[in-house]
């Protein structure tokens, strides 16, 4: 007999794309199970933000996995994976999308198959196990005593969320939100980094930084690009360890472990 949820009975629930985990009650439903799409080759780069911190580290490619979903993240069984997927130098989820659409369809009908015939999938080797959470909100300030590669792939990464989310920078006495980098001469603005140049070739005027208050019992922290509102933590559904702040008009989380808002999906 097949599961019930909200009224409609379920053989089995696909998830993509979704930052939360799935209450016991809600896995134990559909009749098959439930099975996860993954934006990385599991179990690298388990948890909410896979393609963000591929972009971060310099990955050339990413890769889908399909998993049955357990009550952890990101650490079911494996029932489809592949790797291949090119990010590119200027990667956008429009871009990312053309590029993962195709091998979506492909592991995705594997991983049905796998599901329809009662196979349980492969465990994943906790060993190779990485993690990739939120990013933290002072990773949105360049710092230029990084790396040249270090610092374009902090731009490239933020270019991906969109131009809202750019980092700021401070260069020549003035604060910049630092849109689009290059590793080779280039017509911009050339910035000494700790190993070698880079060459800022899309900005925007940026505000300084400020300092906000303390809440929640945390200590003070830096948040760059502030809108009006900047300095206003509030609590919400993130629990009382947590507080929030917005930045440039979107809202930044940060919790007592270091963590910050949710990424966005390869998907436009």
């Amino acid at each position: 007999m097949s599961g019930a949820l909200g009224g409609y009975r379920l053989d089995l629930l696909v998830v993509y794309g979704f930052n939360w985990k799935l209450p016991a009650s809600v896995l134990r439903t559909p009749r098959l199970g439930v099975i996860n799409v993954h934006s990385s080759l599991l179990p690298r780069y388990r948890g909410p933000a896979p393609v963000l911190w591929a972009i971060r580290n310099g990955d050339a490619e990413i890769g889908l996995t399909v998993h049955r979903m357990d009550e952890q993240f990101d650490t079911g069984p494996i029932l489809a994976q592949r790797g291949g997927i090119a990010l590119g130098e200027d990667v956008s989820p429009q871009r990312l999308w053309q590029r993962v659409r195709p091998v979506l369809d492909e592991v995705l009908t594997v991983a049905l198959d796998e599901v329809a015939k009662g196979l349980p999938g492969v465990p994943q080797d906790d060993a190779g196990a990485s993690y990739a959470g939120f990013v933290e909100p002072e990773f949105s300030l360049v710092d230029w005593s990084r790396t040249a590669v270090q610092v374009h792939n902090q731009v490239r990464m933020f270019g991906f969320m969109g131009p809202d989310h750019a980092p700021v920078a401070e260069v020549g006495g003035r604060w910049l939100k630092v849109l689009r980098t290059r590793l080779r001469p280039a017509d911009g603005i050339r910035v000494q980094c700790a190993d070698a140049p880079i060459w800022i070739v899309e900005s925007a005027p940026a505000q300084s930084p400020l300092l906000v208050a303390e809440c929640s019992g945390d200590a003070l922290a830096q948040c760059a690009g502030l809108g009006e509102d900047a300095g206003n933590p509030r609590r919400g559904r993130d629990g009382p360890d947590a507080w929030t702040l917005r930045c440039s008009g979107h809202p930044v989380r940060r919790r007592a472990a270091g963590t910050a808002s949710p990424s966005p999906d390869p998907r436009p």
